[in-house]
């Protein structure tokens, strides 16, 4: 029993070094909160927005024998994130764009729920997970656009606050699912 412990542990921490990202990544952590100085990228002067965060959900699945290692890890890409010179001063811009980072990471965490809650017929899997992953892409897409429209990019600090809010409310409420890599065994049929 012990050893199979050893071996599980040692398993997913290979897969979580396997899949370290680069220097110019920010893995999203509770524990970290952006700056202006993660704000790398050439601001678009052209654009009606003050600033952009460039936020990745990493979605990765592998399968050995009958097992799948799936992996949802969000990360913030400071080369393609910028501000304009002129809004660095603005709190509430940082704390709007940290909510869009949080608000990515609460929907990783919705997303690993609804793979753990899943089981996976061996010969389907792969479209199962496409289509999990399709149902992801447009709920954060609907989710960070709403965020955007409600604040006014976070213009009504009243509904900036609500937000904030609400995403940290959701972020404890998924804290069981904060591990970045599930690993799921497929149901053969």
């Amino acid at each position: 029993m012990k050893f199979s412990i050893l071996v599980w542990t040692l398993t997913l921490l290979l897969v979580q070094i396997i899949f370290q990202s680069d220097s110019n990544s920010i893995r999203w952590s509770e524990n970290y909160k952006l700056s202006w100085d993660d704000f790398k990228g050439n601001a678009n002067l052209a654009d009606s927005v003050a600033a952009l965060s460039n936020i990745v959900t990493l979605k990765e699945f592998e399968r050995t024998d009958y097992k799948l290692i799936i992996k949802i890890q969000v990360e913030f890409n400071r080369s393609n994130s910028w501000v304009k010179p002129e809004k660095k001063m603005s709190t509430w811009l940082l704390i709007h764009e940290q909510g869009h980072f949080n608000l990515c990471e609460l929907l990783a965490r919705r997303m690993r729920k609804r793979i753990v809650d899943s089981k996976f017929i061996e010969r389907k899997y792969k479209s199962e997970i496409d289509k999990l992953f399709k149902e992801f892409e447009r709920e954060s897409d609907a989710q960070n656009e709403l965020y955007d429209k409600e604040t006014n990019y976070s213009k009504d600090t009243t509904t900036q606050t609500k937000w904030l809010l609400y995403i940290d409310t959701e972020l404890l409420r998924y804290n069981g699912y904060t591990n970045v890599v599930i690993v799921k065994y497929l149901n053969v049929k």
